[in-house]
């Protein structure tokens, strides 16, 4: 906190945003982390949000598995109906369309929103759910399956190859693209025996996966996004008001999350971090990264 005298004769003053102020100035600059922005039009946990054209779009989730809104000019808008029920699943935008793959109950699907209609474009060769989906260099990749949570494919001109075996089940973790090459984070124990697989951290750099270090905390049902060139974790089971960033080689504690995020989800837009939803508090939406000025007098 500062204090600020104009000083000197004829009426001097300090122009703030069109206010002219002469007097002793209190002013405070703060950061807020996180501001809330609105209510979600529905219950929304265990479903996926992407960015499309500037808008956030959620899609599914055990509150309404059918449901697809968009937050518009500040207002969420229904946009269409799912065509299946979608939960569990994941969602990536290729080409200025949304996909949807898989789910608990429909694990094999495959649809894309194209000209305001859902279309089934494939069925995966294996059951996608409580995994994760990311685009990289124009292709879709799934990353575990629900037999075995070790299978890593991608789509290639309309047909899925398998691109490799996951160095472990990757279950109820997520993934992301920095710098082109996918990564993998955390997870939740399964058959492969595995200590600890939450805290696992690896990448897919030419063509195998190289170990990236150990999470700062056992990361599961939380949500990964990458912002300006740095990985992001939010959340999860263990540690649900946790927020860490992947930056230079160390993952370095951001700060508490606004509330116990798990079970939703997270997306970029315009440099600023938008969670949504989860199991606890299905209809918030928060804001990671505005900055406000308070000025007072």
């Amino acid at each position: 906190m500062a204090f600020f005298r104009c000083i000197g004769g004829g009426g001097n003053t300090i122009t703030i945003d069109g206010q002219g102020y002469d007097g002793d100035l209190d002013l405070l600059s703060k950061k807020v982390d996180n501001v809330e922005m609105d209510m979600q039009p529905y219950s929304f946990g265990g479903g996926s949000a992407v960015v499309l054209d500037g808008e956030i779009h959620i899609l599914g989730g055990n509150g309404n598995a059918s449901a697809h809104y968009k937050y518009s000019n500040g207002v969420w808008v229904s946009v269409s109906t799912l065509p299946y029920t979608f939960y569990y699943g994941d969602a990536v935008v290729l080409d200025g369309e949304i996909h949807i793959l898989g789910g608990s109950a429909s694990a094999q699907k495959h649809y894309k929103y194209s000209n305001g209609t859902w279309i089934n474009v494939s069925t995966i060769p294996c059951g996608f759910r409580y995994s994760s989906a990311i685009v990289l260099d124009n292709e879709i990749h799934i990353l575990s399956d629900a037999d075995y949570f070790t299978k890593h494919y991608k789509y290639s001109n309309g047909a899925w190859v398998i691109v490799s075996i996951l160095p472990y089940e990757l279950r109820q973790g997520d993934a992301v693209v920095l710098d082109g090459e996918i990564h993998i984070l955390g997870g939740t124990t399964g058959s492969d025996g595995r200590t600890n697989p939450g805290r696992y951290h690896y990448k897919y750099s030419n063509g195998a996966w190289v170990n990236g270090g150990t999470l700062p905390y056992e990361f599961y049902y939380g949500s990964a996004v990458v912002l300006d060139g740095e990985i992001h974790i939010l959340g999860g089971s263990a540690n649900r008001s946790a927020h860490y960033k992947y930056s230079n080689g160390a993952w370095v504690n951001v700060g508490k999350l606004p509330y116990e995020l798990t079970q939703g989800d997270a997306v970029v837009l315009d440099g600023e971090i938008h969670v949504l939803g989860g199991s606890a508090n299905s209809s918030l939406y928060f804001v990671y990264n505005k900055k406000i000025f308070i000025i007072r007098r």
